[in-house]
């Protein structure tokens, strides 16, 4: 009992802090959209950087890993896969089945700026969530206490997004249980991070559905057809029952190797590309031998 208050109070202080610092620090305009756009989620960074540095340094004591850079490049490949799975599937049978049609690029400048400001929202989003507090929550608790308490966070900052119907917040937190069960099974930051980005890049950059930021343009234009279930229609690919259907298998494999006691182990033709990889990296790790 005295461990759930003293989290909890960890909790609102870090959380709180970090939600009010987005909605209320300032943030220096720019000559346009894409450059203001960054400048604010850096400020978002820093000060999400800032206050983790501070709960593990100082109050943690360091006695929770946040950061793993063991085998980092593996982690980040499993996170990528985990992270195109599910919306690539989605988008390629609505394309194949020809509900989604795309209609070229849209004119959209200083793509390089917008996709810098993605990806720095990406790593504060993922250091708020599943940096600090995931690991302090797998301290103390199992994982679905843990994965749940992290996912009625994410709500809580994003709460307009429960108006959207059933399907859409249901999706969004089998996204967030699946970027906890890649952090609980790796160790790692990367892990999850890597499956968020890439998830966003395609939702939110590329096709414009995920309207967490909807400040950010998207680079194709697309047209829906069909019916709403199957395509989400307005509200984005994030309401389509495919885009459920495949997250939720992709947590069922998740739960038959936790339930098994597996390692999740990559597709064999990535894995022959991390060794190669990895050999590369030794090899020049390796220093010469002085000739005699």
């Amino acid at each position: 009992m005295k461990n759930a208050i003293v989290n909890l109070f960890k909790t609102l202080f870090f959380f709180d802090v970090a939600v009010v610092a987005v909605f209320f620090l300032p943030y220096k305009e720019k000559s346009n959209a894409a450059s203001t756009a960054l400048s604010k989620e850096t400020v978002f960074l820093c000060v999400v950087a800032a206050l983790t540095f501070l709960f593990w340094f100082l109050i943690e004591r360091r006695k929770i890993k946040i950061f793993r850079f063991r085998r980092i490049f593996r982690h980040y490949s499993a996170g990528l896969l985990c992270g195109v799975i599910p919306i690539g599937t989605t988008v390629l049978l609505l394309w194949v089945t020809r509900h989604l049609r795309f209609a070229g690029r849209t004119d959209t400048s200083h793509i390089l700026l917008w996709l810098a400001a993605l990806l720095v929202n990406t790593i504060a989003t993922e250091l708020l969530f599943r940096g600090y507090l995931f690991r302090l929550y797998r301290k103390y608790y199992h994982f679905p206490i843990a994965a749940l308490l992290i996912s009625a966070l994410f709500f809580s900052m994003n709460y307009p997004m429960l108006s959207l119907g059933k399907t859409y917040v249901i999706n969004l937190l089998l996204l967030n249980i699946i970027l906890c069960l890649l952090a609980d099974e790796t160790g790692s930051f990367s892990a999850p991070l890597a499956a968020h980005f890439v998830y966003r890049l395609i939702s939110t950059l590329a096709l414009g559905s995920l309207p967490v930021s909807e400040e950010y343009p998207h680079l194709f234009r697309n047209s829906v057809s069909g019916g709403a279930w199957m395509t989400g229609d307005e509200k984005g690919l994030e309401a389509s029952v495919i885009l459920l259907i495949c997250q939720l298998g992709l947590i069922a494999w998740f739960t038959y190797k936790r339930m098994k006691g597996k390692k999740i182990k990559l597709p064999a033709f990535v894995g022959k590309f991390i060794r190669f990889v990895d050999q590369k990296r030794k090899g020049r790790k390796t220093p010469k031998k002085a000739s005699v």
